[in-house]
């Protein structure tokens, strides 16, 4: 459930309630709480207190967008794919690269280099 979806419900029980505290006590938070979301765009922090509003939880850690992994360091540990043999690629590609002296990476997939839907690559 998102932040404003939860600022207005908070707003529409206080008209109907009239106190701040038995907002609180409605939505399972104190009436401070329900005061600092509701008028002062405040998003609760506290895992508990979101949990009790439907909001999702924060993670400790933001999510890697390399890998999808959360890292405790600042950086991706995630190893990069190493290639396979060279005979496992395809034999347009190889022949390719040997023609135009491309050298042969860790990712030997086949890279946008025409719209003729060949990638560049030409069947003899």
């Amino acid at each position: 459930m998102k932040i404003d979806v939860i600022r207005q419900r908070l707003i529409k029980a206080y008209k109907r309630l009239g106190n701040w505290r038995t907002v609180g006590k409605e939505f399972g938070i104190s009436g401070g709480m329900a005061f600092r979301i509701a008028q002062q765009d405040y998003e609760p922090r506290d895992p508990q207190i979101r949990a009790r509003l439907g909001l999702e939880s924060y993670g400790k850690a933001p999510v890697c967008p390399r890998c999808g992994m959360v890292h405790v360091s600042q950086r991706c540990t995630a190893k990069p794919k190493k290639m396979g043999k060279v005979s496992e690629m395809p034999e347009a590609e190889l022949r390719w690269r040997l023609e135009n002296r491309e050298e042969l990476t860790t990712d030997f997939r086949c890279k946008e280099r025409s719209s003729n839907g060949l990638n560049g690559l030409q069947e003899e």
